[in-house]
Parts: C-alpha cells; structure tokens; sequence
C-alpha cells in the first residue's frame, strides 16, 4: 500500500493535513491508529466520516 501525502501551507499543521489524508485512503474495514492528536474534534468528526466507531485510548 502507497501512503498518500498531504502538503500543507506553511502556518498549518498536521491537524488540518489528517482529515484531507484520512479522505485519500480507502479505510473501509480499517483499523486506525493515531496519537494524541486524534482527540481534535476535527479529526474525530473525519474519521466518523467514514467509520461509524472510534475507540479513543489516552
């Protein structure tokens, strides 16, 4: 499997690059696994976008 990669602007951050990258990959039946910055709302709501679960481990 190829990983995509997401080019940000120079002010941004991986916060807004995860949702565009998380939209580029075929995740169906995938397991994601993310640090802690996955407890950004933005990227929650991106990966509900395409899963209808979330286990989130702090």
């Amino acid at each position: 499997m190829k990983t995509p990669w997401v080019k940000t602007d120079s002010k941004s951050n991986e916060v807004t690059a995860i949702p565009l990258l998380l939209a580029l990959l075929d995740l169906e039946d995938a397991t994601i696994s993310i640090d802690a910055i996955a407890c950004n709302e933005t990227i929650v709501k991106a990966i509900f976008s395409v899963h209808d679960s979330f286990m989130l481990i702090i």
